[in-house]
């Protein structure tokens, strides 16, 4: 199946974002036309706003897209993306220790 060009960000710098995208794609029978790729944001989004293609981002950006580009959040996406959460452990702030504690309570009973 033919899709419209894409532009993406670089398998390199967004390894882990490709891999889902290229997993959510596969089971969905697509091919993506990757027309452009690019290491960071702005760069991506000047690619859209010069009309290389579309692309596909995380839905957290959609409050920060600028002018000129219309989002479209994927609704049906049975997408997961595995993160982890790093600190330096030999200067532990107050706040961090604290949302460190809240962030291990999360994961022991996740909601869902």
């Amino acid at each position: 199946m033919a899709t419209a060009p894409i532009v993406i960000g670089t398998a390199s710098r967004w390894r882990g974002f490709r891999m889902l995208v290229d997993d959510m794609t596969a089971a969905k029978g697509v091919t993506l036309n990757v027309v452009e790729e690019a290491d960071d944001l702005p760069v991506l989004l000047q690619l859209v706003r010069s009309g290389f293609g579309c692309t596909i981002l995380d839905a957290s950006f959609i409050s920060t897209l600028p002018p000129g580009i219309k989002p479209l959040e994927i609704k049906d996406a049975k997408a997961t993306l595995d993160i982890a959460l790093a600190w330096r452990d030999d200067s532990l702030s107050p706040l961090t220790a604290r949302f460190i504690e809240v962030a291990r309570e999360l994961i022991k009973s996740p909601k869902g």
